[in-house]
């Protein structure tokens, strides 16, 4: 699963140039917390603190306000504070519902929960918006998977793989599905897809060991457990 997004667009979102502050002996903090909230990487205390100013204001209006309350649920989220962040990510919503990022994000906060069924209508409404994103596929895709529909979680991980055919999550993804139902051949195919694009996918390794110790390939299976444990020891515990 991807981390939620700060912003309504990759990378960043500024609030509109129009966009003053009234002049005052707070200047100088008023613009730190602007910029908290906007840009750089600001620890997600200091970008609650910038978001909650923005949005105190009454400066930001419309979609500014709705970049703000997404950015300070992404900072709470950062923080483990689903609740807050679903509460903002809803308020992002409300002030503009014709935006992705915040029904992607409120639907990362809503699988932390482990509300997997909220979760998928979340993605769903991302996906209607944006459905060229892979990543909102792939993550609706694990909360069908974590709701044990691992055909319908297959279903969406191909339509990633057809999106992204570089990231090797999602044929692990796919891979552990397979394995889930018995299909261990065809996971063995996913694992090592998986591993062709990123060598150091331990837990693509993990998993297709424990898929080759299904199908009787013991020597496969403790080859495989052994580079999991290289790359990250902590992965097969």
């Amino acid at each position: 699963m991807m981390p939620a997004k700060a912003g309504f667009a990759v990378c960043a979102i500024v609030l509109a140039p129009t966009l003053a502050w009234p002049s005052s002996s707070a200047h100088g903090q008023i613009e730190k917390q602007l910029i908290w909230c906007n840009a750089g990487e600001p620890t997600p205390d200091q970008r609650v603190e910038g978001c909650t100013a923005v949005i105190q204001s009454g400066l930001a209006k419309g979609a500014d306000l709705a970049r703000a309350f997404n950015r300070r649920g992404f900072a709470y989220h950062v923080k483990g504070d689903m609740d807050r962040a679903i509460e903002d990510y809803d308020q992002a919503i409300r002030l503009n519902s014709k935006v992705d990022v915040p029904f992607y994000n409120r639907g990362l906060a809503l699988a932390d929960k482990g509300q997997h069924d909220l979760a998928i209508k979340s993605y769903d409404r991302a996906i209607s918006l944006n459905p060229r994103d892979g990543e909102y596929v792939m993550d609706r895709g694990l909360a069908y998977a974590a709701k044990g529909q691992y055909d319908r979680a297959i279903r969406d991980y191909d339509r990633s793989i057809k999106l992204q055919q570089s990231d090797a999550r999602a044929f692990r993804y796919r891979g552990e599905a397979n394995s889930a139902k018995g299909q261990f051949g065809r996971a063995i195919v996913d694992f090592d897809r998986a591993i062709r694009i990123n060598p150091s996918d331990a837990k693509a390794f993990y998993q297709r060991s424990l898929a080759k110790d299904k199908i009787g390939d013991k020597q496969g299976a403790d080859a495989d457990l052994a580079e999991a444990r290289r790359i990250d020891p902590a992965v097969a515990r």
